[in-house]
């Protein structure tokens, strides 16, 4: 990353770190004791689910490939999943996907407006799905319209804001703003031809991996607060994490937290038991995942000689 941009590394972290102990200076008598009497089985259980959830998120890149005509290994593609994923923590708005897109093309010859077009294809799925949920939450306790428009308008910009990131990542040349218009257009064609019936499979596999995502938290809370249904886990968990998204913080790093904890208290759940349901659901889902990625990263690096991005791997 150029130097100029090195502060978008410390800064989200600044922000989130801010945020969190904000959160604990408001509540400095929270105890963690229930995190440690959380039973192994339903640890096990909640882990099975994220690899379920890996496996379809995995399943959800080789269709689309598929759909261009783009044969890739699984095992492959789920070390540079995990590799890339680890630069998550780096900064805001998920600079894993320029390192993800170089990484398809060094290890399996994917060009980049190809895994580009992937990438901000399922990130628009995901998004979409998370934001309509979300709106529906809102639209049904304020009855207002606004949320509804506001959160279209997040979308938007959510992908413009992704696009020219990674775009900004992979160009250490000139004349910019051309090569991002050129690169857009590309990758806008790229998605315009996805067919029908590829895109109706991608949307159930995103539906199912939201409901798994929720499940899983479900799971959790249901140790601790056995009255709250489902439905309220999915559409607070949507809530929470398009509420992370759209802070572009490192794997919604804070907001989402507090969001889901604030939430939560709104269903009478209280703060040590909301604050060990995220800590548990953030060691499955992030610290495990971070681990993986990290030894994925030093296979990746040192097995395939992987280097800095520079001016002979642009798009």
């Amino acid at each position: 990353m150029p130097k100029q941009y090195k502060i978008l590394r410390i800064l989200p972290w600044i922000i989130g770190v801010s945020i969190v102990g904000w959160f604990y200076r408001n509540h400095s008598m929270l105890s963690l004791d229930n995190v440690f009497t959380y039973p192994l089985e339903l640890l096990l259980i909640v882990f099975a689910i994220y690899l379920v959830y890996l496996v379809l998120s995995i399943l959800s890149n080789i269709i689309l490939f598929a759909n261009w005509n783009h044969r890739v290994s699984f095992w492959k593609l789920t070390l540079i999943n995990m590799a890339a994923g680890t630069s998550n923590y780096l900064g805001p708005m998920h600079l894993n996907i320029p390192l993800r897109i170089y990484m398809q093309k060094k290890l399996l010859g994917l060009p980049y407006n190809i895994s580009s077009s992937c990438k901000l294809a399922l990130l628009f799925i995901d998004t979409t799905i998370v934001a309509a949920i979300s709106s529906a939450y809102l639209l049904r306790v304020t009855g207002s319209l606004h949320y509804l428009i506001l959160t279209l308008v997040a979308i938007v910009v959510i992908i413009a804001a992704f696009l020219s990131l990674h775009r900004l990542k992979l160009s250490t040349r000139y004349n910019l703003l051309n090569r991002t218009i050129n690169f857009a257009v590309s990758t806008i064609n790229n998605i315009r031809q996805i067919r029908f019936p590829y895109l109706i499979l991608i949307i159930v596999l995103a539906v199912i991996k939201r409901l798994l995502s929720s499940l899983s938290t479900y799971i959790i809370i249901m140790f601790f607060a056995p009255d709250i249904s489902f439905l309220d886990i999915l559409v607070i968990h949507s809530l929470a994490t398009f509420l992370g998204i759209i802070s572009f913080m490192p794997m919604g790093l804070g907001v989402k937290d507090i969001s889901f904890i604030e939430m939560l208290k709104l269903e009478g759940v209280a703060p040590d038991i909301s604050l060990s349901i995220v800590i548990i659901e953030r060691f499955i889902w992030t610290l495990i995942p971070l681990l993986i990625g990290l030894i994925c990263m030093f296979y990746v690096t040192h097995r395939y000689d992987i280097k800095e991005i520079g001016p002979d791997d642009e798009m």
